[in-house]
């Protein structure tokens, strides 16, 4: 296929897909093509998920290396919710037959002394991986894997100067 034609090809298509979406922003009474933000209620918690292969045994892990309190498990559908070290953030289990490593997305908890929780989670026999990852006057980072090598990560917020270019108060 001569490329002069696949260009010109995608570009038809980008075209065509920009007026598909500019005329659908048009039957909803907008006429610069921008969508509203959806109005949501939120209510401040959330939960967040990994997939395990031995409930009973991931509970019992979570517990004795991390703290993590049952809050309630549901046998009849392979699941469990831990009382994580934040207020309104929830770790659930989910039983699954085979779990693929290094999946799903990674939480990242707050900690006020990196190397100290290290030190802890190394002493209980929990698997790092890799060293710590500081990135001076931003954060410590100390990435370590559960039993079916879903990736968590502690984090230490580290001072950084206002005139480093961060506003006082910054989310990092």
């Amino acid at each position: 296929m001569d490329s002069r034609f696949a260009r010109s090809k995608w570009r038809v298509l980008a075209a065509a897909a920009a007026a598909a979406v500019l005329g659908v922003a048009m039957a909803r009474g907008g006429d610069d093509g921008a969508r509203k933000a959806t109005k949501l209620d939120w209510n401040g918690g959330a939960t967040g998920y990994v997939r395990v292969t031995d409930l009973d045994r991931s509970i019992r892990w979570y517990h004795e290396k991390l703290g993590f309190e049952l809050i309630f498990k549901v046998d009849a559908i392979g699941w469990c919710e831990l009382k994580s070290p934040l207020e309104k953030l929830s770790i659930g289990l989910l039983k699954a037959e085979k779990v693929e490593a290094g999946g799903g997305a990674t939480l990242v908890f707050g900690v006020k002394d990196a190397d100290a929780a290290r030190q802890s989670l190394e002493a209980a026999g929990v698997k790092m991986q890799g060293p710590t990852i500081v990135h001076e006057g931003y954060v410590k980072l100390v990435p370590f894997l559960d039993l079916d090598g879903n990736l968590f990560t502690l984090s230490q917020s580290l001072e950084v100067p206002a005139a480093a270019g961060r506003p006082e108060g910054g989310v990092r």
